[in-house]
């Protein structure tokens, strides 16, 4: 099964912005370098050595950022690593979200909006109490708000116009934009409307809250939901057939001596090549909930060496979680399941993709 390894160095640095191939006034930024490698679970349970991958993460970082150095720093990425690993993505932002990735060669900008509006979840094709049975008291009549952030991926616009998020900030959607009147205005149906208000963009995320994003593509029209879980657990990271200063090169932190715990972050992302025709989604979230809530019970204030029938015997990595939770979640979400995605600290995930959806 493919494994994506996510790691993000943060760092500061003068930096050159102008139009792309022009030097610009020398400034400064706050940057987060991201390297996504692909390879499979070893014995050892990683994908590769965390020295390894923030060795590799060191030797990117520059100095000076320019405007081409996402295209520089996917040339470094391509060699350097162990056997069976591969380079999939780079990706260079500054604080902002503003920034520059390369995916399996794909050259994209990175470029971020804000909004803040009012709609109400309700499927017009549903009955009032089918409606208050899916969504709660989301299917408010006076309607409900969230704080909205954007990141739209595009192959020739650095950044989106403000006019673009002006449209939609401060009203309610529902009502106020005649694009979404009449339909149920669920996040996927403002994916795809910022999408044709962005010509040729690769892919749209609206992420509606911190647990949830939903992400379209336009050249497909398919859908991806995230949700975004956690669960609080102990474990211990280490080989015993290892020295110690073996087990930190392999594992890094998580190879200190004794049982040390984390707030694990666990990401879910389910898929579907359309909207539902009944109720204008990709997929129902209220199964996504259920079956995550079920696979987490036994690990949520767990000991995962000790107390997990089916991780005894293994070494409790972030890799070793995605690929078990990523199994057991299949189970029940069949093919709709994209991705899971696990992470102990927050600059380092594993991902356990499914089917033939590599970009994350």
């Amino acid at each position: 099964m493919t494994m994506l390894i996510r790691q993000r160095l943060d760092f500061a640095a003068t930096h050159r912005h102008g139009p792309r191939g022009a030097a610009g006034r020398l400034h400064g930024h706050n940057f987060q370098l991201t390297a996504t490698v692909a390879g499979e679970r070893q014995a050892s349970g990683v994908v590769l050595e965390a020295a390894a991958l923030e060795a590799r993460l060191a030797e990117l970082r520059q100095a000076e950022v320019g405007n081409e150095s996402v295209d520089a720093l996917w040339l470094m990425a391509q060699g350097g690593w162990p056997a069976g690993v591969t380079a999939q993505a780079v990706t260079l932002v500054e604080t902002s979200g503003d920034g520059s990735t390369i995916e399996q060669g794909q050259r994209l900008y990175v470029s971020p909006g804000y909004f803040s509006a009012a709609h109400r979840t309700h499927a017009p094709r549903l009955s009032d109490a089918e409606n208050r049975t899916l969504y709660g008291i989301c299917d408010n009549p006076a309607g409900h708000g969230h704080n909205y952030r954007v990141t739209v991926w595009h192959p020739t616009l650095e950044r989106v116009p403000a006019a673009v998020w002006a449209e939609f900030d401060h009203h309610n959607l529902s009502v106020d934009i005649p694009a979404l009147r009449g339909r149920n205005v669920v996040t996927e149906a403002i994916a795809a409307l910022i999408a044709e208000r962005v010509p040729g963009a690769e892919r749209v995320r609206v992420r509606e809250t911190d647990t949830f994003y939903a992400e379209f593509k336009p050249a497909s029209g398919a859908y991806n939901l995230g949700r975004r879980f956690t669960f609080s657990a102990a474990h211990r990271v280490s080989d015993p057939g290892l020295t110690e200063s073996e087990n930190w090169a392999r594992h890094g932190r998580c190879a200190q001596a004794g049982v040390h715990g984390h707030d694990f972050a666990l990401e879910v992302v389910v898929g579907a090549a359309g909207l539902d025709p009944l109720t204008e989604t990709a997929f129902d979230l209220g199964r996504v909930d259920q079956a995550t809530a079920a696979v987490l019970a036994p690990l949520h204030e767990a000991d995962l060496d000790q107390d997990v029938p089916w991780l005894a015997g293994q070494i409790s990595t972030p890799e070793l979680l995605a690929d078990q939770i990523g199994d057991r979640l299949a189970v029940a979400l069949g093919g709709a399941l994209r991705a899971v995605a696990v992470a102990a600290v927050p600059d380092h995930e594993a991902w356990h993709i499914r089917g033939n959806d590599g970009k994350r």
